[in-house]
């Protein structure tokens, strides 16, 4: 199975399996390949790579299950550039001003600005929760989607979050069984925010209107991702 794909921008695809596997793979010509990692331990690679990210600068960031690395590609082996200790990775994002950020098992997000190599944390929510997914928007800003909480919206100048008020009716229509447990979001081109979520299917967030709606029809309640296509 594949945990995570990317593609860089000279059109290589990355793709990783639970084990200690990256792969590149070309179209044309048709190639796969399995690609070592120079710099981390074989106990690191044998954690596997649960997320990916290509950031402007076409570095490849990984993470394991105790830490994210950014590696540069020389044609042959992907080599650690810059390694970081941080466990329980959710997801690897960059903001439109170059600034990694990384969420984990934690209320807290981590981040690397462009030009330096420290990871700064930044709390955003109190009390318990997880954040399993950050959506970089087109107006700039970063959704935040949590465990049990309320969305939240960042403004990545100030770093400065608020909160997604939703109203009850919307809430209750679209958690109709246990908890908010998100798992990825996604924003169309009508700027139209998709949120899969385990046990609750699919939820569409409209900003314009701040109305949010389950979508029916899917017969599964358990959505890992989303992609638009070209229609």
């Amino acid at each position: 199975s594949v945990s995570a794909v990317v593609v860089d921008k000279h059109g290589v695809l990355w793709a990783s399996a639970p084990t200690k596997c990256i792969y590149a793979i070309t179209l044309s010509p048709a190639t796969v390949k399995q690609v070592d990692i120079q710099g981390l331990s074989e106990i690191e690679k044998n954690q596997g790579f649960a997320h990916m990210l290509v950031d402007r600068d076409n570095y490849l960031w990984l993470s394991t299950g105790s830490s994210v690395v950014r590696c540069l590609y020389d044609g042959t082996l992907l080599r650690v550039v810059d390694y970081y200790i941080l466990s329980g990775v959710m997801d690897i994002q960059q903001a439109n001003d170059g600034t990694i950020w990384i969420a984990n098992f934690t209320n807290t997000l981590y981040s690397v600005t462009p030009g330096e190599k420290m990871l700064h944390p930044r709390q955003v929510y109190n009390g318990y929760t997880f954040i399993p997914s950050l959506l970089p928007l087109h107006n700039g800003g970063i959704l935040i989607a949590a465990f049990n909480q309320k969305l939240l919206l960042m403004n990545t100048a100030s770093k400065k979050t608020s909160e997604i008020t939703i109203s009850p009716d919307d809430r209750k229509a679209c958690i109709r069984r246990s908890a908010f447990i998100p798992v990825k979001a996604f924003e169309d081109t009508k700027g139209q925010v998709w949120i899969g979520t385990v046990s609750n299917g699919l939820i569409k967030y409209t900003p314009k209107t701040n109305r949010s709606e389950h979508v029916a029809g899917i017969s599964c309640s358990d959505i890992s991702s989303m992609e638009e296509d070209n229609q």
